[in-house]
């Protein structure tokens, strides 16, 4: 710390049983960003809930699939892919 101010590196706070790599809390900041636009979260909700001054920062931290992106715009493809799974 210098200044009494709080340094911005992330803290590692638990191992992957996988790999034994570090995860720090940065890492779960993508993925709750993540999660929030798979659950239909609006943009401007994301940065406010984030603490974000502009939605455009928002694109780091999303890691939607294009296949999930598509899925999102284009809802009957969904559908589709269901009925030929099931055939």
């Amino acid at each position: 710390m210098s200044d009494g101010l709080r340094e911005r590196r992330p803290q590692k706070i638990a191992k992957s049983r996988e790999n034994s790599t570090p995860i720090d809390t940065h890492q779960f900041r993508h993925l709750l960003n993540t999660m929030a636009q798979r659950d239909g979260l609006s943009q401007s909700e994301i940065a406010r809930w984030s603490g974000r001054a502009d939605i455009k920062q928002n694109r780091v931290y999303d890691h939607m699939s294009e296949f999930e992106l598509v899925i999102r715009r284009q809802p009957w493809l969904s559908i589709l892919l269901i009925m030929m799974l099931n055939e």
